[in-house]
């Protein structure tokens, strides 16, 4: 914007001594040689007019390519945050389904698997009237020893394993 505005104020000048130079021609007996100067000086004046005009043509440009820019960081961060939003999302309604089904065990035969599919099972344990439930995440399984789902006499299997301890037994879990 600085240089738009030395064109600008270069132009004035060179168009008023155009000007002054026309006019002193035919008030002030300037010599004739005079009046080819005076109308360059002019016509150098439109340049930078237009030079100036340029200039902030182009600054107006740069300006919109930063908020563009801008615009698009923008939304590539609100993307993010969105994919971000959804997977914990998907992880929260993936142990809200699975305590519903833990805690209740009536409603849903010993025989259905209620192991979220999205994430690698590794663990198993048996409830109270002994009915084996899982397999499961290491993240659900944690889950569940943090709401009291798991107590602390609830036997736990690695998945493939016959062999029951309690989950203190599982560094991993603990």
């Amino acid at each position: 914007m600085i240089l738009a505005q030395l064109y600008y104020i270069l132009g004035w000048v060179c168009l008023i001594a155009g000007v002054a130079g026309i006019t002193g021609n035919f008030v002030a007996n300037i010599p004739a040689s005079y009046l080819p100067v005076a109308v360059v000086v002019m016509v150098v004046g439109l340049i930078c007019f237009g030079l100036a005009e340029i200039c902030e043509a182009i600054a107006k440009i740069a300006g919109n390519s930063k908020k563009t820019a801008d615009l698009l960081e923008t939304v590539r961060d609100a993307l993010a945050n969105t994919d971000r939003l959804r997977s914990e999302e998907a992880t929260s309604i993936r142990d809200l389904l699975v305590k519903v089904a833990v805690s209740a065990p009536s409603i849903m035969p010993a025989s259905v698997n209620i192991s979220p599919a999205a994430t690698p099972a590794s663990f198993l344990y048996s409830n109270d009237d002994t009915t084996t439930r899982g397999p499961f995440s290491i993240e659900t399984m944690r889950a569940m020893i943090r709401d009291g789902v798991i107590r602390a006499e609830t036997p736990v299997a690695r998945e493939g394993s016959e062999e029951w301890f309690t989950y203190a037994a599982f560094p991993e879990l603990v």
